[in-house]
């Protein structure tokens, strides 16, 4: 959807472009992934930089894109996530826990 809506409504010198956080400590989302007590059991060490973003760095992201050193971008996804996306699908432990506690949901 970012990047079709950067492309018709480019010509209107509108940017539209996209975050894609991953966990971010005090959020709701962190909390619903099983927060502390996950990131204590070691997960958060398979997160590339080995640590859990903060709301900051999810702030710095924003600030960046709406700020004149992006003028020229668009249609973009900026993920902040530490690399977890690199690694995260691999992980097949990770993504069987995860279906498990969306079923009991």
């Amino acid at each position: 959807m970012t990047r079709h809506l950067a492309v018709e409504w480019g010509p209107d010198n509108i940017r539209v472009n996209s975050l894609a956080p991953g966990p971010i400590y005090g959020t709701e989302g962190f909390r619903k992934l099983g927060g502390l007590t996950k990131a204590v059991a070691g997960q958060d060490k398979l997160i590339p930089l080995q640590r859990v973003g903060t709301k900051s760095e999810v702030a710095h992201g924003v600030l960046y894109l709406v700020s004149p050193a992006a003028s020229y971008v668009t249609g973009a996804t900026l993920i902040i996530d530490g690399g977890h996306w690199l690694t995260g699908a691999n992980n097949l432990s990770v993504m069987q826990a995860l279906l498990q506690k969306s079923a009991r949901l």
